[in-house]
Order: structure tokens, then C-alpha cells, then sequence
């Protein structure tokens, strides 16, 4: 059954149907900003079918909520590919990327909360949610982190850092999403211009993992006033270098 104002779908236009019915919960989601507003009843009256239709398409509001955020992660991949074209130094690369990224979560704020920032859920939770409800955010997980160990391999084949590629890649991805996840949940803020907060953070957490990559730490830190001498002369002598080149 179909409300008035919209065609029957015809024999092998079901893939059409669950396209607009994606398309309706996606709109819906960024006009409001609230997953709450994004009900299969509201979704089957935009569309303009009724709510046994939505069903035959995607299980429940969950699913259909996943799909809707997932929708939008392949274009990570498709940012962070472009940002890096073409682009030859590996720590350079790495800073792009990160760049990419936050901005890929502030344009997509209300699918990166759903994915990125919602809290665990416990074990009834998941096992109410089944194995395709507890997927979705991991799947995000995965796609993002699958990126960023890219990005930090290439540093780690160039000798730029020193280590295992997972850890690395998890520490410095834990820079780059505490950005997003502040200046969406913090926007109230006095924060700089993003694109200097963020190109900061990331040449902070970069130049971080290269000098830490190397130190093999005995006690667990060394003094203040040794690292900082140290730190002086090797700033000087780059300034040096590259007052030669």
C-alpha cells in the first residue's frame, strides 16, 4: 500500500524506493539535528508511503539511522585521497590528512556524533541491537583509523617515525578527533580560527610522535630542563640547515 500522491513502485524499483527513503531520513536528520525527530513514520511521510514500506527496506529506526550515517563515510576516504594527492613529503601528508578529517566531522557534525561520540552501549544494548546495530560504528571506527595508518605508515617508511604503525596511528588519531569532538560538543568556545587550531594540534601531535618515536625513556621522563636545552639546540640547528638550503 502507498499513500495518495506518490506511484506504486513498480516490479524491480524496490532499490529506488530505499534510496528515497534514505534520502528522506538523511534530510531529516540534518534539519534537525536530532536523532529523536528521525522516526519510520516520519521517514514514510516525507517519502510519502506508509510505514510498512519503510520496513520492508530497513528493520527498524536503527538501521535506517546507520545507513544514514555510513551513507556519508565513504566520503572520508574520497577527502583524505585528495588531500593528499600529489603531496610527497610524508609529514606534510599526515597534517593534510588530519585537516581533512576534522573538517569531513564538522560538515557531517550530526553523523559524526552518532558514530564517532556516542556512548558504549552495554551488553543487553547490544544484544538488543544485534551484530548489524553494533556494526555500523565500527565499521566508521575502522574506515577512519584504516586511513589515518595510512597516513602514518608512509612517516614510518621514510623514517620520519620509529615503531609499530597501530599504536601510532591510534595516538594520533586520538589528536585529530578530540578536535572534532570538542568544537562540536564545545562550540561555545573562544576558540581560534579552526583552521589554525586544527593545523596546530596536528603539527603538535606530528612533531610530538617524531621526537617520542626515538626516546627511549629511562624512569619514565626526563627533566625539564634537560629536554628543553635539548630541544633549543636542536630548533637551532634546523634553523641553520635551513637558512643553507
Amino acid at each position: 500500500m502507498v499513500s495518495a500522491g506518490r506511484t506504486r513502485a513498480r516490479r524491480g524499483e524496490g532499490g529506488r524506493l530505499a534510496e528515497e527513503i534514505l534520502f528522506a531520513a538523511e534530510a531529516l536528520l540534518v534539519e534537525t539535528g536530532d536523532e529523536q525527530a528521525v522516526t519510520v513514520r516520519a521517514v514514510a511521510r516525507r517519502v510519502g508511503v506508509t510505514t510498512p514500506s519503510v520496513y520492508l527496506h530497513y528493520a527498524d529506526k536503527a538501521a535506517l539511522l546507520d545507513a544514514v550515517c555510513l551513507k556519508v563515510w565513504g566520503d572520508l576516504d574520497e577527502r583524505l585521497t585528495a588531500a593528499t594527492a600529489g603531496v610527497t613529503d610524508p609529514l606534510d601528508a599526515l597534517r593534510r590528512c588530519g585537516m581533512a578529517y576534522v573538517r569531513f566531522g564538522l560538515d557531517h557534525p550530526v553523523q559524526y556524533r552518532l558514530l564517532m561520540m556516542g556512548r558504549p552501549l552495554t551488553h543487553d544494548e547490544r544484544c538488543a541491537a544485534g551484530a548489524a546495530g553494533a556494526a555500523a560504528a565500527t565499521t566508521a571506527a575502522r574506515a577512519a583509523l584504516r586511513q589515518m595508518s595510512r597516513a602514518v605508515q608512509d612517516c614510518v617508511d621514510a623514517g620520519v617515525f620509529r615503531g609499530e604503525t597501530r599504536p601510532l596511528a591510534l595516538s594520533l588519531w586520538a589528536a585529530i578527533h578530540g578536535c572534532v569532538s570538542l568544537l562540536l560538543s564545545k562550540p561555545e568556545l573562544d576558540w581560534p580560527p579552526v583552521e589554525d587550531f586544527v593545523d596546530h594540534t596536528v603539527r603538535m601531535a606530528g612533531l610530538g610522535t617524531a621526537l617520542i618515536s626515538r626516546v627511549a625513556v629511562p624512569g619514565g621522563s626526563y627533566g625539564s630542563a634537560a629536554i628543553t636545552t635539548e630541544l633549543d639546540r636542536t630548533v637551532d640547528r634546523l634553523h641553520h640547515r635551513q637558512e643553507q638550503q
